[in-house]
């Protein structure tokens, strides 16, 4: 939060009064604040860039949560709660991870934390064909695009020359596939299949054009 308005909010706290934009009095408010922070707040305070005043008014009770890469034995719950958000907006009826998939959650490091875990189990979600999200869909999903795309590379450098095929085309396929298999989640919706894909609709459209991809022929693959 800038420093300047910083002195609102700890009137707010303080006084529980604020002021409309454009009023000429203040208005009491009843009000709990429950804030959150990636920052270390104590050394901002150190550096005057955070009021020391405010700091101690927040922090009236604290509670410190460590990253997700030191308190792994969260994964099981927290994937459990994140399926059960992912299937009806993804329209599918995951009944866990499989313990294979399990396992590469647990070896893998999180630097993105829990909203990372919650992106890679919609991916994860949006390419699976079973009940049970597998060691397969949690590693194409960890892979991401960037990932997914050197290791066509190092795939395609590993065949022998007469069967190397065009960088090109196969990344197209991959997209095209995708943008597949987002529409039959999304029951041919642009905008939600846009949405899984992490795309601007108009992005996606660009693509179903440029692909030949017909929206309407999945507008009842939607479970």
């Amino acid at each position: 939060m800038p420093l300047f308005l910083q002195p609102k909010l700890l009137r707010a706290v303080e006084q529980k009064q604020i002021e409309r934009v454009g009023g000429s009095r203040p208005l009491d408010i009843d009000l709990r604040i429950i804030a959150a922070t990636n920052q270390d707040l104590e050394t901002l305070v150190a550096e005057k860039t955070f009021r020391a005043d405010l700091f101690y008014r927040l922090g009236v009770a604290t509670i410190h949560l460590p990253p997700l890469r030191d308190r792994k034995e969260d994964l099981p719950l927290l994937a459990a709660h994140f399926l059960e958000r992912i299937n009806p907006r993804v329209g599918v009826n995951l009944r866990g991870v499989s313990r294979e998939g399990m396992r590469l959650l647990f070896d893998y490091d999180w630097p993105g934390n829990v909203r990372q875990l919650a992106n890679i189990l919609e991916r994860a979600a949006i390419v699976s064909s079973g009940d049970m999200l597998t060691a397969a869909d949690i590693t194409r999903a960890l892979k991401g695009p960037d990932r997914a795309r050197a290791d066509v590379g190092t795939a395609a450098a590993d065949r022998p020359p007469d069967t190397v095929g065009n960088l090109r085309e196969t990344l197209q396929d991959m997209e095209r596939n995708m943008i597949v298999a987002a529409l039959k989640k999304a029951g041919g919706v642009q905008k939600d299949a846009a949405r899984l894909l992490g795309l601007s609709p108009k992005n996606l459209w660009n693509k179903i054009q440029k692909h030949g991809i017909a929206p309407a022929d999945y507008l009842t693959a939607a479970s």
